[in-house]
């Protein structure tokens, strides 16, 4: 063996080895078609891991947007009067909850008939057609 060390003449009998001197002596550019062969498939399954996992990205993404905008009032209630940040947290959760139930609740009572005009057709027994034409 001349000048080869073990390690390399092993490579040059493997299959590998031999097909990495064929596409040499071709002009062949074997290991950028790898390279590119392995970049698709990896960006194709890091693809298919963030299609998979969309969900669960958006819910974190809205929690983190969530929090970004309540630390202002988190840290106002801390300077104030409470001083563990639990508390101030739930405290400031609690009433955002609230105010979006209430909230809630008055756009399902403005987009509802009005509480007179039910009580009204009950006291008539009539629909509204029938008491305009008496």
């Amino acid at each position: 063996m001349s000048g080869q060390t073990e390690k390399e003449a092993e490579y040059a009998q493997s299959r590998r080895g031999r097909m990495f001197r064929r596409a040499d002596r071709s002009d062949v550019p074997l290991r950028t078609i790898f390279a590119s062969v392995f970049t698709v498939a990896a960006v194709y399954v890091a693809a298919m891991v963030f299609y998979r996992l969309r969900e669960l990205l958006m819910l974190m993404l809205v929690g983190g947007f969530v929090a970004l905008i309540l630390n202002p009032a988190v840290e106002a209630l801390q300077r104030w009067k409470v001083r563990r940040r639990g508390l101030a947290v739930a405290i400031v959760s609690l009433a955002l909850l609230t105010g979006v139930f209430g909230l809630l609740f008055l756009g399902s009572l403005a987009t509802s008939r009005p509480l007179i005009y039910r009580l009204n057709l009950d006291l008539a027994g009539a629909d509204p057609g029938a008491r305009a034409a008496a």
